[in-house]
């Protein structure tokens, strides 16, 4: 905890560390599956500067194997995408 602390943004999955860089608002830049049942939505970052990547809407009906424990986003999203979020997210934008 006390190192996420000092991050300027924390780039990760929806995973714990998420949480924890949220409760120290540490702007966080997440990736999610859009699987419904792990909907940023329901397990979003919570009171901190949050930026929400998600694939395209149709890529699960094309690519996705349906389990998120399995899910690699790839062709999903890009690294353009993120690093573009990161650097909106550090500028604070």
């Amino acid at each position: 905890m006390a190192a996420i602390s000092h991050f300027d943004v924390l780039v990760s999955s929806s995973t714990g560390p998420m949480h924890i860089a949220a409760a120290l608002r540490v702007p966080t830049v997440s990736l999610f599956c859009p699987i419904e049942s792990c909907s940023p939505k329901l397990w979003g970052p919570q009171g901190n500067r949050a930026d929400i990547v998600l694939p395209a809407d149709d890529y699960c009906q094309k690519r996705c194997s349906g389990d998120p424990h399995r899910c690699d986003f790839e062709g999903g999203i890009e690294v353009d995408t993120v690093a573009d979020r990161i650097l909106r997210s550090i500028d604070g934008k």
